[in-house]
């Protein structure tokens, strides 16, 4: 490999109208190799959709340059999103990773990815933990949250400080009672 790469997409691509994947395509499966972070000009990196299992290789946190990442749709789990903290990105999805082990989430995320434009969090077993005092996804326009089971366990006050939030993902996950007097414009 060069390591001059810049975009690196190996997703499975979306179903047809029927719901059917071509046969030609095949899902990559197995481990995430920790060397794809010797790809250090990468800013673009796609592996959502695949067979990937196991422990996410805290590396990937070496891609500095890396404003776009999709792990959503395999079978991934962390046991921290500390790994995070040498990234800058813009995009994350992590849609159906394991983040039970992660009780910090929702701090570390505040705190490590302050540029972030869109985060995808659906069916990532999100356990609830303290309140945020200090807010720094101030930019954050797309927010999904959706089929985590947070029915009213988790406080989402701190959902409803991002200003700049275009797009709102609660689906799936049994919320009841009356909508917050917050969603008001």
């Amino acid at each position: 490999m060069t390591g001059h790469i810049l975009s690196l997409n190996l997703s499975l691509p979306p179903l047809d109208k029927n719901n059917l994947v071509s046969p030609l395509t095949s899902n990559l499966e197995g481990k995430i190799n920790p060397c794809l972070s010797n790809l250090k000009h990468l800013r673009f990196l796609d592996l959502s959709g695949n067979k990937f299992d196991g422990l996410l290789p805290y590396q990937l946190g070496n891609l500095s340059n890396l404003q776009y990442l999709n792990l959503g749709d395999n079978g991934l789990y962390v046991q921290s999103l500390r790994w995070l903290s040498g990234l800058l990105l813009k995009h994350l999805d992590v849609s159906s990773m394991n983040l039970s082990r992660a009780s910090n989430w929702l701090q570390l995320v505040n705190t490590l990815l302050p540029s972030l434009e869109e985060l995808h969090l659906s069916l990532c077993q999100l356990v609830p933990g303290p309140p945020l005092l200090n807010l720094n996804l101030s930019s954050l326009p797309i927010l999904d949250l959706s089929y985590n089971d947070l029915s009213n366990q988790m406080d989402l006050r701190w959902v409803f400080k991002l200003n700049s939030l275009v797009l709102l993902n609660l689906e799936g996950n049994g919320l009841d009672g009356p909508i917050c007097w917050c969603l008001r414009q």
